[in-house]
């Protein structure tokens, strides 16, 4: 049996121990998980328990993994193309420089889960818990987070466009020193959030809610749309306000 065919048994069969004892042995040695590869094209991956898993820099294209359990797993370096982890519990996961492509997470559970320095592109976080999870640094584009759960969240210095916040839950966040443009904050929560010196550009903040308690101290606000009333005198007087557009 070659490694390929021991790695795919371990996968599918939930050895979680041996497949990263087996990663440990040999660190170097590529793995992509192909959907359409004959081996995993008609297995159904949906609530596998993989909890803890070794899956830094692995290729996953394709692999349905809805209800799958990854709590506390290391992603770290890997790569995921087109895979859905619905309904997920990934829960303390290790993301850090993880690149995400074209994949879907609703009612995903990645509470505390640490994605800094991630790129995320045409992926949707749709009413998943993200509460204390870690963004910093990261790049998006064109990534959703309607409805999401996300106090506490640190979304600092991360690089973000075409971002959709609506009805999200961002009380607390910490969006400082971050680079939006193009994002909508529709409805959303941004209570207690802190854009402090971030940057906004073509920015919807005109129906979300909390806006005076958030803190806006040396951001720079350009092209970015208020309600009249939203704006306080406190936001007016240590935001840098290059042009804001009255609704």
């Amino acid at each position: 049996m070659n490694d390929r065919a021991i790695i795919y048994r371990m996968f599918i069969e939930e050895r979680v121990e041996e497949f990263n004892a087996f990663r440990e042995k040999h660190p170097d040695l590529p793995i992509v998980l192909n959907r359409k590869e004959p081996e995993l094209y008609s297995l159904n991956l949906r609530g596998i328990n993989l909890r803890g898993a070794n899956l830094r820099g692995l290729y996953m294209l394709g692999l349905e993994l809805q209800g799958a359990i990854l709590d506390e797993s290391d992603l770290s370096g890997a790569k995921f193309h087109s895979c859905s982890f619905s309904r997920a519990s990934m829960r303390g996961v290790k993301a850090y420089r993880a690149i995400f492509q074209s994949s879907m997470f609703i009612e995903t559970n990645l509470a505390s889960a640490d994605l800094t320095r991630a790129q995320i592109y045409n992926c949707m976080f749709l009413s998943s818990c993200l509460r204390g999870a870690i963004f910093k640094k990261t790049l998006m584009k064109n990534v959703s987070f309607t409805q999401a759960e996300m106090e506490g969240s640190d979304f600092s210095k991360h690089r973000g466009k075409d971002v959709s916040f609506v009805l999200a839950r961002l009380q607390g966040a910490n969006l400082s020193s971050s680079s939006l443009s193009q994002a909508c904050f529709h409805l959303a929560n941004i209570a207690r959030a802190d854009f402090s010196k971030a940057y906004l550009t073509d920015v919807r903040l005109e129906k979300a809610k909390g806006i005076r308690l958030a803190n806006f101290n040396n951001t720079a606000l350009e092209r970015v749309h208020f309600f009249k009333r939203q704006l306080s005198k406190k936001i007016m007087r240590t935001a840098n306000i290059h042009k804001i557009v009255m609704e």
